[in-house]
């Protein structure tokens, strides 16, 4: 189940939602996380949840190596990556105090593009002040303008 802060009209909206993830190369199931994915810090996913612009939360029942069990996983979504949250188990409850995070995504490279190169991959490029940086792993690019 996917729960998003922008509720989709039709599948067609909801596949287009998933098409935005370029960096992923497998969405998973329902018991499977999306892929790549490697274990990653809770400080890390807590930077990225105060600063990074929620898209949306994917709540799944995961088999774990951790856990070799069942564990109920939310991912959180962004714009250039993902986290997956899980609890250890103990006994026959969660262990909430030790979370374990996943950071879904490439673990992106990115470097500043020239106009040129910019040209050639069918990027917009708009002038001296606006830098694009392009992940060499992925091939997502993001963009911003430095002038007033």
């Amino acid at each position: 189940m996917l729960m998003l802060c922008h509720i989709p009209k039709d599948r067609k909206e909801k596949d287009n939602f998933y098409k935005q993830f370029q960096w992923l190369t497998a969405l998973g199931n329902f018991n499977t996380l999306p892929q790549p994915n490697f274990e990653s810090t809770q400080e890390r996913f807590l930077n990225k949840l105060h600063h990074g612009g929620l898209l949306g939360i994917s709540y799944r029942q995961c088999i774990l190596k951790e856990n070799n069990s069942y564990s109920n996983v939310n991912i959180y979504f962004f714009r250039d990556e993902a986290f997956a949250v899980a609890y250890k188990i103990k006994g026959v409850k969660y262990d909430i105090s030790s979370p374990i995070v996943y950071k879904i995504g490439c673990e992106h490279k990115f470097r500043e593009l020239s106009m040129k190169e910019c040209n050639e991959k069918g990027i917009p490029h708009f002038g001296h002040c606006y830098h694009v940086y392009y992940c060499d792993i992925c091939g997502m690019h993001k963009s911003y303008d430095t002038s007033d």
